[in-house]
């Protein structure tokens, strides 16, 4: 495919290519109304000779320009420019969830439990909120799904990482790729550690093949790695029991409520996992309320400057009610006694001050009625003698 930097499609602009893979060039552009920035994802493909295949895959693409979800990466048209498709995306200020979770690998941590949970639980609202709308991913992985600076509005009362909030992406890419109407019929672009088992032998897939992937993305998000067999179902391995086996690494540190929270996620049969992403949430945060893991190892939260890290809040400790109280009631206590004391000592210097004044008027009077006696004539004197 020829390079697509400086050309002008509608009212983008396309300025320079920053990615390419198998299926997509990705270049940053610019709507030129609006100068918003933007992605443009060019599917490779040729579809000038076959007008009626443009029209259904316009068709497909409809339901993804109409997904409206704060996880969701929007996607703001499609179109086909000399038979070449091509999606326009928001442009995300972030960075992939693959990219962090390799960052705590190389430093040997693990993610808390309670931080895996407001992750997991914005992630599957935004694929129930998809799979509402009959588009199915494919393709959840940690690549697809970005880190993103600013509050979630719509999650207020969840809250995430500091200044973090995950972003699912690439619905478009997965989805028109998957369909037969699409330009790269019969090819799987799934990633194989994420691959639920009937997507691996090319059969039809539904909403419950991303419920799998979602499950393969709690396990790694739990252990630093995921699922060690590509295209196998964990429940081939542990049909029966509440672990893990055959399996890097192991669930062994694990309890046994949230291991059969991943085993059912990723069970081989679609009936026998979970129907719904929200109900998985639901059973994990269940499941680490009542049975925490203690037996993980101990996690080193260092965050190296030299890589885009995330500050982790700490869940809110447990207040003490009723030893608060009281140092409560001994502080207004003792206030109270140093007021009265302060009072008592007020009115002891007051009273003090009033008596002395008391004594010196009559001892100035006394002094006067003194020198007057001793001014006047003897005679006087023995006038006024009584």
């Amino acid at each position: 495919m020829s390079s697509w930097s400086g050309r002008t499609l509608n009212d983008i602009q396309i300025l320079k290519l920053i990615g390419r893979d198998a299926f997509v060039e990705t270049y940053a552009g610019q709507l030129q109304s609006t100068e918003q920035r933007v992605h443009v994802k060019i599917i490779y493909s040729d579809l000038s000779d076959h007008p009626d295949t443009l029209d259904l895959l316009k068709a497909e693409a409809l339901p993804l320009t109409n997904l409206d979800h704060p996880n969701i990466n929007n996607i703001l048209s499609f179109d086909v420019v000399d038979g070449q498709p091509f999606f326009v995306h928001e442009l995300l200020d972030g960075f992939p969830l693959s990219d962090y979770l390799k960052d705590l690998s190389k430093r040997g941590v693990l993610l808390p439990l309670h931080v895996v949970a407001r992750l997991l639980r914005p992630i599957a609202s935004a694929i129930d909120y998809a799979h509402a709308r009959g588009v199915i991913h494919r393709d959840i992985v940690p690549a697809n799904i970005i880190l993103r600076r600013g509050p979630s509005a719509a999650f207020s009362s969840i809250p995430l990482l500091h200044d973090f909030h995950p972003v699912v992406t690439n619905f478009s890419i997965a989805h028109i790729l998957s369909t037969p109407l699409g330009p790269a019929e019969g090819i799987t672009i799934a990633t194989p550690a994420y691959l639920s088992p009937e997507q691996a032998k090319g059969n039809n897939v539904d909403k419950r093949s991303d419920i799998y992937s979602l499950g393969a993305l709690l396990y790694e998000l739990l252990l630093g790695a995921p699922p060690v067999l590509p295209s196998a179902s964990l429940a081939d391995s542990a049909p029966h029991k509440e672990e893990i086996q055959e399996a890097r690494p192991p669930l062994g540190g694990m309890s046994p409520s949230v291991a059969k929270v991943v085993i059912r996620a990723m069970a081989k049969d679609p009936d026998k996992r979970y129907q719904r992403g929200v109900d998985l949430v639901d059973d994990f945060e269940e499941a680490i309320r009542l049975e925490p893991i203690l037996s993980m190892p101990t996690r080193n939260w260092t965050v190296s400057p030299s890589h885009p890290t995330m500050q982790m809040k700490k869940p809110p400790k447990p207040r003490r009610r009723s030893a608060v109280t009281l140092i409560t009631i001994i502080i207004a206590i003792i206030v109270l006694v140093a007021l009265c004391i302060l009072a008592y000592i007020g009115w002891r210097i007051i009273s003090d001050l009033g008596l002395s004044f008391t004594r010196l008027h009559r001892f100035a009077l006394m002094s006067i009625f003194t020198l007057n006696l001793m001014d006047m004539p003897h005679d006087q004197i023995q006038d006024r003698r009584p």
